[in-house]
């Protein structure tokens, strides 16, 4: 794979959405779904991540029509009915969007994960690399002092979205009869470093809103901030797994 240092980005960048992008064509994952326009694997995961960690725009792909249900009124979604007097500041409403932003790049390599273990006939569920994923997310999150509990319920919530989407996926693959994907990702060489890169702006963006929890409206909040990506909330089930621990206790 080729190698890339994605630089770090502050909340800040998130309202520097990008406008042109230069992209091209990958081949979709099976008729029904519609990838978003990225170059083809491997190069795809350096750029795909580059380019949201530095302009914190975000493309996702198209829904699967098949394996999406009707949207009903989500646990976020119902807290933003309650309306609230809290004031945010600016920077505040910057840390959360930069948190739901991460969420959602992390659920956009999920097909690919799914495509990996399509082809390997791995099970959605590998409980001893989660456990790995979970002990060192919580391993660097304590080293920051940050909430230990909060650490590990935020990153098992992440794992939880993606086996979402990633079951989703393979669902349909299975009734359709899909075959080998060629070329597929390798979970090992091309996932991974993906996602590893994700984890420290993922601890930093958990540690900025961390003080805001407590706070009256803050659920409110987020659910506010997320309708500001509502197009590409592709999977908002699984969105709803991912934010769940910041908004509980």
């Amino acid at each position: 794979m080729m190698q890339h240092t994605a630089p770090c980005c502050s909340p800040r960048s998130t309202a520097n959405l990008a406008t042109n992008i230069a992209t091209n064509t990958a081949p979709n994952l099976d008729p029904s779904l519609t990838m978003t326009t990225l170059p083809a694997l491997p190069a795809r995961f350096a750029r795909l991540l580059s380019f949201f960690l530095i302009n914190a725009a975000l493309l996702l792909p198209t829904t699967l029509q098949a394996e999406t249900p009707a949207r009903p009124a989500s646990m976020v979604a119902t807290a933003a009915a309650t309306s609230t007097n809290a004031t945010w500041q600016a920077a505040e409403i910057e840390q959360v969007n930069h948190l739901i932003l991460l969420c959602l790049i992390r659920l956009r390599v999920a097909p690919d994960v799914a495509r990996a273990k399509w082809n390997s006939q791995s099970p959605v569920t590998d409980a001893a690399r989660e456990e790995v994923v979970v002990q060192e997310f919580t391993g660097k999150a304590s080293a920051l002092n940050m909430d230990a509990d909060l650490a590990r319920r935020f990153i098992r919530g992440q794992i939880e979205a993606s086996k979402m989407v990633q079951s989703s996926f393979i669902a349909h693959w299975q009734r359709v009869g899909q075959g080998k994907f060629d070329p597929a990702p390798d979970l090992a060489k091309d996932v991974r470093p993906v996602l590893d890169q994700l984890t420290p702006q993922m601890l930093v963006a958990l540690q900025a809103i961390a003080p805001l929890r407590s706070r009256s409206g803050f659920a409110q909040l987020v659910a506010q901030q997320r309708k500001k990506w509502a197009a590409n909330d592709t999977w908002p089930l699984a969105l709803d797994a991912a934010l769940a621990p910041v908004l509980s206790y």
